[in-house]
C-alpha cells in the first residue's frame, strides 16, 4: 500500500467520523429542542454546542481539503501569467 492509497484511506475515515458525528449530534439537538426553556434547558445548549463543534470540524476538513486540490491550480495559472517556471 503506498503512500497515496494510504492518504485517500485516511480522508475516507475522516469524513466518515465527521458525517457521522455531524448527524448523531443534530439528532440529539433535534430531541432535546423541547427542553428549551425549562429547568433541563442546558441540555440543549450542550447539544448546540456539540452540533456546532463537529459541524466547524466537518467544514474546516472540506476546506483543506479543497485547498489542497485548488492551491497547485493557482500556482499554475499565475506562473503562467507572469512568465515564471
Amino acid at each position: 500500500m503506498d503512500l497515496k492509497s494510504k492518504l485517500k484511506f485516511l480522508k475516507f475515515i475522516g469524513y466518515t467520523c465527521a458525517l457521522v458525528a455531524v448527524i448523531t449530534s443534530g439528532n440529539t439537538l433535534a430531541n432535546t429542542i423541547q427542553t428549551l426553556h425549562t429547568s433541563e434547558s442546558w441540555k440543549f445548549y450542550a447539544a448546540l454546542a456539540g452540533f456546532t463543534i463537529f459541524l466547524s470540524m466537518l467544514i474546516v476538513l472540506v476546506m483543506v481539503d479543497l485547498a489542497l486540490v485548488i492551491t497547485p491550480e493557482i500556482m499554475k495559472y499565475f506562473k503562467g501569467k507572469l512568465g515564471l517556471t
